[in-house]
This record gives structure tokens, C-alpha cells and sequence, in this order.
């Protein structure tokens, strides 16, 4: 899609939450500073182009790092001020699905603010499609005001009894964290990619593409760590080294495995387990965005 390919080469944040949130509410000033958090720390934010949380979310990135997915409503939905659709920064979608599409094939992060059945909905085919593996894992994160209870009942109450029900894995509870500070939220997020460039998936195999390269007593480590993510048991089932299909690109150090789909919650732990590392040669490129991300959505 040419209006986020032409952007520059910063990894995005998607903002969900209520049109409804007065701009005097705490959760809309949660909002502008996680936009502004977030352009700080060098990402762009994708919000859904409304008023309320959304326009709070753009409001604090502004327009320049800014990009707004609106929807065509029965009652028309005017895109929030802090939207110029002549920066090329604002598209209008027909159907939600469509626009949802954008959402997750554009963004690096997802952050949900409190709101009614529409960030719901949102919210929950987000993680469906992550934990089902048709769209990579990316941070999930629940932010809500300390005060406002929203996403505690949904942690203590829903989760917990989807969980003692059998319906979900442990495992599957990695995919979200709760935050009630936008820094945490921005500390997430860049924590995710501080190793990590991206991850690509072809059928059953997986490959973790890494900015630094792995010594081998920390490979070992990883793979008895994670043997649960391994669909082969043989000593050659994790392969590794540099990636170099590209003699132009930034080298990447590459880890590659047969994948049980099963495990998506499991795989983010990994993730965060990579990204504790202390490496000496790991840069600084959290918010550098994978320029091949439309191939890394699950096939």
C-alpha cells in the first residue's frame, strides 16, 4: 500500500480505543502521551482516524508522525484534526475487515485503550489472528488509567476463566500485558525489538531474523529452554547463522526451526527470552521498521 510504503522507515504503533473519550478524561490524556512517547522514541502511530481516544493518540504524535485508517460510517466519520489527508497520511476503508487488514499488516505494535464493541472487536480478532499464526506475534498491550478497572476485571474475570476452563494455554496469556503508564507501554514495545528484526514463516518452518549474532552457548540454551516450540527432535533441528540473501541489506543473524503451530504464546516467551540477552554487539534498532513485513504474515 503505497501510503505507508512511501513513509519513512519507522516501526508503527497502532492505537485502539473509544471515539467516545471526552478530551478532559484521563484516558484520552493516557493517550496523547503515549503518542507522544511514542514519536519520541522514534515510531509513527496508526489510529483509526476518529475522535477520542484515537484523535488523542494522533494529537500527541503528531501530524507528522502520524497515519489515520477511517471507516465509512451510516453517520460519516470526520477524521480528526490531527489528520491531513494532503501528507498522505490518512486512507478511508469501505468495510471494517478491510481496515482491520491495515491495522495488523501495517503496525509492529498494537496498544488497546479502554473502549466500547468496536476496540473490542479489534482487540480480540487481533489475538485470535495471532494465536491462530496467520499474522506474526507483535506486542499486544492493554493500557488503561490506573483508576479505571476495564482491563484488570478482563484480566482477572475473563482470562482467568478461559484459562480454568480448558479454552486457553498459560502459554497464551504472553500475547497481552497490561500497563497503566504509557512508559511501560513505549518500554514493551521497544524491549520486543531490541534484538529481535522480524519473523518470517513459510508453512511449518520458522526463522527469527536477529540484529546480533548468537554465541553458541546461548543457541544451546535456547533450545533446551524452548524444546516444546520444536516439531523435530533431532540435535539439528535449530539452524542458525548469518542471513545474507540480500548484500545490501543490514546482515541479520538467523534462527530457523520446524515450528509447532500450536505453541504462539510459547514462541513470544521465546521472543522475550532472546531479547534479555546481553549481547555486546546488539544496536539500538527497536524502532526500525522490516521493510519485507508484507511477507511475513503467516501463510
Amino acid at each position: 500500500m503505497e501510503l505507508f510504503r512511501n513513509a519513512s522507515g519507522r516501526r508503527r504503533i497502532a492505537v485502539f480505543g473509544s471515539a467516545r473519550s471526552p478530551a478532559y478524561g484521563s484516558a484520552y490524556r493516557q493517550a496523547c502521551h503515549l503518542g507522544q512517547l511514542a514519536a519520541a522514541n522514534g515510531f509513527d502511530v496508526i489510529t483509526g482516524a476518529g475522535p477520542g481516544i484515537m484523535e488523542a493518540a494522533n494529537r500527541g504524535a503528531g501530524q507528522d508522525h502520524s497515519f489515520g485508517v477511517n471507516v465509512r460510517l451510516p453517520e460519516e466519520q470526520v477524521a480528526n484534526r490531527y489528520l491531513d489527508a494532503t501528507n498522505q497520511r490518512l486512507l478511508t476503508c469501505h468495510y471494517f475487515f478491510t481496515r482491520k487488514l491495515f491495522f495488523l499488516r501495517e503496525s509492529d505494535a498494537l496498544v488497546i485503550c479502554p473502549g466500547g464493541f468496536g476496540t473490542l472487536d479489534e482487540m480480540f480478532e487481533s489475538l485470535t489472528l495471532i494465536q491462530t499464526g496467520r499474522t506474526p506475534p507483535i506486542p499486544v498491550v492493554l493500557m488503561a488509567p490506573e483508576a479505571d478497572g476495564s482491563w484488570l476485571r478482563l484480566q482477572r474475570r475473563i482470562l482467568e476463566q478461559l484459562r480454568g476452563n480448558g479454552h486457553i494455554a498459560a502459554e497464551d496469556e504472553a500475547l497481552l500485558r497490561f500497563c497503566t503508564d504509557p512508559e511501560q507501554v513505549i518500554e514493551r514495545i521497544r524491549h520486543f525489538y531490541r534484538l529481535l528484526h522480524s519473523i518470517h514463516r513459510s508453512g511449518d518452518t520458522m526463522a527469527l531474523h536477529l540484529h546480533a549474532a548468537l554465541p553458541q552457548t546461548a543457541i544451546h540454551r535456547f533450545s533446551r529452554e524452548f524444546d516444546e516450540l520444536f516439531r523435530c527432535s533431532s540435535p539439528e533441528r535449530l539452524e542458525h547463522g548469518w542471513l545474507h540473501s540480500d548484500p545490501e541489506a543490514t546482515p541479520l543473524f538467523r534462527l530457523r526451526f520446524r515450528f509447532d503451530e500450536r505453541r504462539i504464546g510459547l514462541l513470544v516467551r521465546a521472543i522475550d527470552w532472546l531479547n534479555d540477552l546481553e549481547l555486546a554487539d546488539a544496536p539500538d534498532a527497536a524502532c526500525q521498521s522490516d521493510p519485507t513485513r508484507p511477507g511475513t504474515i503467516g501463510s
